[in-house]
């Protein structure tokens, strides 16, 4: 069966069409669908980086409370812990202290340092004379300093012979020790 001239014409056009589709997908459609695609993995992509910053920045906020909160107790830390520079106002408070309390110092020696790994023990050999009392209230506010100061060793003495011995009469030997600092380097941030 021949066909028509006109059939041909519509064969050869719907051929033509279908080429043109053919290559309308070919060269446009699919090699757009490919951009789009790769477009929609990159958003996808920033999606998730948006997401993960997010949830740091979240995090940000809990992570300052954190710092200030660690800055606060480090420096409530220095005052008790303080560098080797504030020897100077440790022995000035426990000078006072012997005064304030009564006691009479005999002797006040240091002695040999203990270096660990954050902080140094310095110790100081001291024998005083004073009442009981006395020597239990400047204990006690040693013990109550803003540094720490700690009394250890104590040796307790009449200091009199029987017929001297009055309320004056005791001598007392001990080691008050302190520490200090040792200066840490802060680590190096990442940022």
């Amino acid at each position: 069966m021949a066909l028509s001239k006109q059939q041909q014409n519509m064969a050869a056009a719907g051929i033509m069409a279908v080429l043109a589709v053919g290559a309308l997908f070919i060269y446009v459609i699919k090699p757009m669908n490919l951009r789009i695609d790769g477009k929609v993995n990159e958003l996808s992509k920033i999606y998730r980086e948006i997401s993960s910053l997010d949830a740091k920045a979240r995090q940000l906020d809990t992570l300052k409370r954190q710092n200030e909160i660690l800055t606060e107790e480090l420096k409530r830390t220095e005052k008790r812990l303080p560098s080797k520079a504030e020897l100077a106002n440790m022995l000035r408070y426990i000078n006072e202290t012997t005064q304030i309390s009564a006691i009479n110092v005999q002797s006040f020696r240091p002695l040999s340092r203990d270096q660990k790994q954050y902080f140094e023990i310095i110790p100081f050999a001291m024998d005083v004379t004073g009442s009981y009392h006395n020597m239990a209230q400047f204990i006690n506010t040693i013990n109550q300093a803003e540094r720490i100061i700690s009394v250890k060793d104590m040796v307790m003495n009449n200091a009199g012979t029987a017929e001297t011995v009055t309320s004056e009469t005791l001598r007392c030997s001990f080691t008050i020790m302190t520490l200090s600092l040792i200066h840490i380097s802060e680590p190096t941030r990442p940022y």
